[in-house]
Parts: structure tokens; C-alpha cells; sequence
């Protein structure tokens, strides 16, 4: 077989199946740590996939197709970086920005659904702690929301605009935050290559499967409503021989000295605890079978160029196929095939297609435009979705979603300091603020979704309560 590597998305459900270990602050069971090393791969793929990236393909090894696959993602994922630097790097730089979005629907008849007018606007500025967060909702002529949230540094303020004069506030406990503040140093990654962590999954494989473990058939693939004769190479995959893949993938994790400080940190647990947990999950094999778990296909052109990837679990057979410049995300079951499918047209244009058994049964169009209103300081994102669904609607529903994002000079904190203090309102105050809540569109709305609950008298320390009750 020739050796030449391949670049096309791949199934990674590999990992799905085993055991946690993460490590704990100290001692303890330091067998998690897999789903969180492996995570980010499983995420890599599935944008790949979605977004449909024209990919080169080699040679007849399902080996090297399945580990070339792994590694050609890291182009897709540059590419992703650079079509985003100029919106993202206002929101990754340290200057206050401003993120508006607006939704607009507009359904057909048929649908039985009212349209809904969304928008939201978020301000941040992380060098003073502030973030503010407006959210505005209609749903046909009826208004479901008029939302305004502040955190400053940790106290939240919070306003339902159509009722409520002022804002209300509420100290934020340390550890509520903590989450956030452990999330964040996630950013470490930003300085990572993260193409590295590909590398080590597709070594992994080289290392662990053997051409020899597939047996191969005749087969055929419909996609973008299309026939295509292929060669298909399957592999029953079992506990063990997953275990021995991530048990490749994770020593060269545990040699990249700068993947498992940032590790550390994320978890805030100690380097030699990520590398000892590790350790012993690599040295444990004693809960392992040699039980087949599932079958991997790889479908070859008659040429020998991959063309799809599938897992079959109890008869049922989950593929990601690409042709050209489509994505196939099929599911076969009881001899009934459903497809959904991405195709890339242009750089901003796709089309999602819903077929079954070659049919198509509907179709989603989406078109983007990004204008640069001050270049370094403004843009603007438009996306315009269209539904085409004829056997259903004799009309499209379509949406159109516009995203502002601008550098601004500081976070809008203003009538913040006459604020109620939720936590010593007294017997009128919480009276009020009751009577408020009740008269707002937001808690009308939910009201009528939920059974008639209706609430009951708060005192001045109960907020807790209140929130919980919607």
C-alpha cells in the first residue's frame, strides 16, 4: 500500500468510551483527565466538518487515511484563525468592546409561529471587572423581554426595563466566580499550538493500527444526491485497542512540557499530579476487553482518494463523508439512510440540505458579508439564512442575524449607584419589587409557558427563593 497521508475529517468517537480521570487537587483517584485531554480534538473535528473545508486525499492505507486525516485538520484550523482576525482581535486585545446582535425571522403561515425580533448588546472591559448585558425580545407584537444586567468586579446589577426604575443589586459569593476565573486561564492556550495535540492523536494511530485489522467489501455512498463507488475498509474496535490509542496519545501529552503546565493551571492542580495521573492510567490495563465495542469504516475511491469515515453501533452506521465541497453527515438504520449535509459554495456561502434516501426534503441557505467600518476598530457581520422546505411551505422562512462588534471607551455602569440592595430590602421595597416582577413582559411570558405559577409574598432576605420559583 502506498504511504501517502490524507486530509479529510475522521471519526473520533475512539475516545467516547473511556474512563474519567481527571486529576483531584490532591491524592484521591487521579483516573479522569482523558475526557478533558481528548475533548478538544472531538471539538476540532466537528467544526472541521461543519464548515466543510476542501481537503487533499492520499492512498489506500486506511491507516495513513485515518491518521492523515487527523493531521490535515490543522490546516482548517488556521484557516479559521486567519478569516476572523480582524472581528476577533477587538474582543481578544485588552480595550473595552462592544458586541450588538440582532435577530429577525420571518416565517410563513404554515409554521403557526409568530416572528421573533431579538437583540442583544454586551459590553466588556476586563481590566476593571465590568461586563454589561441588555437583552430586548419580541415574539410576534408581544414583547417577551427587556432585560439589564451589569457585574462590576462581584457585585451584579440587574433591571427589567419596562417595570423597573432602578436597578436592583446583589453581591456575587467569590466561589460563584471562581468557575469563571478558572475558565479564563484557558486563554493560556491562545500562545499554545494547538496543531500539536493533532499530531499526537495521529501518531497515536500509526502506532496502534494495523492495516492488517481491516477487512474490505464492495460499497456506496450517495452525497449531494449523487452515487459514489467506493472500496470500504472496516475495523471492529475494541476496549483495549482504544485504551492503547489514547494511551500513545496521552505519553506524548505528558512529554509536552508546556501542554501540562497550562493543564495545571486550568485544573489548579500541581504538573507532577497531571503527569502521575497519566502515569497510572497508562500502567492500568486490568478493566480493559477484548470485547468489540463498534466497527470503523473508511470508504476509498476506486483511485484510492478517502471519501468517508463511519462508526456502526448495533447495526446502526453514523458516517461523515466529503466530496468536492460538500460535507455528508448520514445515519443509517434499518436500511433507512438520512443525510445532512454542507455544502461550501463560496468562501461566505453555504447550503444545508436535509435529504433521505435520496431525496431531498429541504434546504437552508446562508449567505455572510463582513464590512469593515473603521478597519482595526469597527465591523460589521451580516448573515442572511433562508429556508426552502416546498413539500411543507409554499413560502421560505427566512432570518437575518447582524453582528456589530467596536472597541468603545469604557463599559456603560451608569444608575448603578442608587441601586436596591436585594439582600436588605425592606417589607415596601420588597413589596415593590414584586409587584414589579409580576407586571414585567419577561415574567408574563414565562408565566403563561408555565402552568399559571404565580408568586408568593418575599421577604427582604428571600431573593434566593424568588429566583428559584421562574
Amino acid at each position: 500500500m502506498d504511504k501517502e497521508e490524507s486530509i479529510s475529517p475522521v471519526v473520533e468517537t475512539q475516545q467516547s468510551t473511556s474512563p474519567e480521570m481527571m486529576p483531584s487537587k490532591k491524592g484521591g483517584n487521579k483516573k479522569p483527565l482523558i475526557i478533558t485531554l481528548c475533548v478538544l480534538g472531538v471539538a476540532v473535528l466537528g467544526v472541521a466538518c461543519f464548515f466543510g473545508y476542501k481537503m487533499l486525499f492520499g492512498k489506500k492505507d486506511p491507516v495513513k487515511q485515518t491518521s492523515g486525516a487527523i493531521r490535515g485538520l490543522k490546516s482548517g484550523i488556521k484557516d479559521v484563525k486567519k478569516n476572523n482576525d480582524e472581528i476577533v482581535s477587538i474582543m481578544d486585545g485588552n480595550d473595552p468592546y462592544e458586541v450588538t446582535a440582532t435577530i429577525k425571522t420571518d416565517f410563513p403561515r404554515e409554521l403557526g409561529i409568530d416572528n421573533f425580533n431579538f437583540k442583544v448588546l454586551a459590553q466588556s472591559d476586563e481590566k476593571k471587572g465590568q461586563t454589561k448585558l441588555d437583552l430586548t425580545a419580541k415574539y410576534g407584537f408581544q414583547s417577551i423581554m427587556d432585560l439589564s444586567a451589569i457585574l462590576d468586579k462581584e457585585v451584579l446589577y440587574f433591571k427589567l426595563n419596562d417595570t423597573m426604575s432602578k436597578y436592583y443589586k446583589m453581591a456575587m459569593d467569590s466561589e460563584d466566580l471562581a468557575v469563571n476565573v478558572d475558565a479564563s486561564k484557558l486563554e493560556m492556550l491562545g500562545d499554545y499550538d494547538v496543531t500539536k495535540i493533532i499530531d499526537y492523536l495521529a501518531d497515536s494511530i500509526d502506532s496502534n493500527v494495523k492495516s492488517t485489522d481491516f477487512a474490505k467489501e464492495k460499497a456506496e455512498l450517495t452525497i449531494n444526491q449523487k452515487e459514489v463507488k467506493a472500496t470500504k475498509y472496516t475495523a471492529s474496535l475494541s476496549e483495549k485497542k482504544l485504551k492503547g490509542i489514547l494511551d500513545g496519545f496521552l505519553k506524548k501529552v505528558s512529554n509536552d512540557k508546556e501542554l501540562v503546565k497550562i493543564i495545571a493551571e486550568v485544573q489548579n492542580v500541581s504538573e507532577k499530579d497531571i503527569k502521575e495521573a497519566i502515569n497510572e492510567f497508562v500502567k492500568d490495563s486490568s478493566d480493559y476487553s477484548n470485547d468489540k465495542l463498534f466497527d470503523y469504516s473508511i470508504y476509498l475511491t476506486s483511485s484510492g482518494d478517502a471519501l468517508g469515515y463511519s462508526v456502526t453501533v448495533e447495526g446502526a452506521e453514523y458516517l461523515v463523508a466529503v466530496k468536492d465541497e460538500t460535507v455528508s453527515l448520514q445515519a443509517v438504520v434499518n436500511g433507512v439512510s438520512v443525510a445532512l449535509e454542507f455544502t461550501q459554495e463560496s468562501d461566505d456561502h453555504f447550503v444545508i440540505s436535509l435529504n433521505s434516501m435520496g431525496m431531498e426534503l429541504g434546504k437552508i441557505d446562508i449567505k455572510s458579508k463582513l464590512e469593515t467600518i473603521t478597519k482595526g476598530k469597527e465591523y460589521r457581520k451580516t448573515i442572511d439564512v433562508v429556508l426552502n422546505a416546498p413539500t411543507v411551505l409554499k413560502k421560505d422562512a427566512s432570518m437575518k442575524i447582524v453582528l456589530d462588534v467596536k472597541k468603545i471607551d469604557s463599559v456603560n455602569v451608569s444608575g448603578t449607584s442608587d441601586a436596591i440592595d436585594v439582600e436588605n430590602m425592606t417589607e415596601a421595597e420588597a413589596s415593590i419589587f414584586e409587584s414589579q416582577l409580576e407586571r414585567s413582559s419577561l415574567y408574563k411570558f414565562f408565566n403563561s409557558y408555565a402552568g399559571g405559577h404565580s408568586t408568593t409574598n418575599y421577604g427582604s432576605t428571600d431573593f434566593d427563593s424568588l429566583l428559584s420559583s421562574y
